[in-house]
């Protein structure tokens, strides 16, 4: 291969993070042949294998502070199921405050067809009481008028 490779296509090759046989071996054969690639991979290689001899010796406080640290971190955030649990429980409050709606709308509109029965009923005994005082009134008019019949037909 003419062109180079690029320096993250090196680095991975380093760090072993080339999965592709293929690619791992074609980038090696071209670092045997490449002076300004194979300068980079032993740059990369003296970095990496500095860092892997590093050693940090921190005091168990320090240690101690940072695991807090992070346990309070991952207490503070919210997982998804955090957020699907809290806009699940305000649907359900949503739900809770539409069915109180719903048992209020319809106590007020059966108290109302119940008012309006009881008004109906009374207007109803009201005409049936009108209508038997009327019946009365003729029959009284009628005995009268009988009366006044006899007493024209005696006299």
């Amino acid at each position: 291969m003419s062109a180079h490779f690029t320096k993250e296509e090196i680095l991975d090759f380093v760090c072993g993070e080339i999965a592709d046989a293929d690619k791992k071996q074609e980038i090696e054969e071209h670092i045997k042949s490449c002076a300004q690639c194979a300068a980079v991979e032993k740059e990369y290689r003296a970095v990496t294998d500095a860092a892997n001899t590093l050693s940090v010796d921190f005091s168990e406080d320090i240690w101690k502070m940072q695991r807090d640290s992070i346990i309070r971190r991952l207490r503070k955030t919210e997982s998804v199921f955090d957020k699907i649990r809290v806009f699940a429980a305000g649907l359900f409050e949503i739900k809770k405050i539409g069915v109180a709606f719903l048992l209020v709308l319809f106590i007020g509109a059966g108290a109302t067809v119940y008012k309006h029965n009881k008004t109906l009923a009374r207007d109803k005994a009201i005409t049936e009481k009108m209508e038997f005082f009327e019946n009365m009134e003729i029959i009284e008019r009628l005995e009268f008028y009988e009366k006044v019949a006899e007493e024209v037909i005696d006299s």
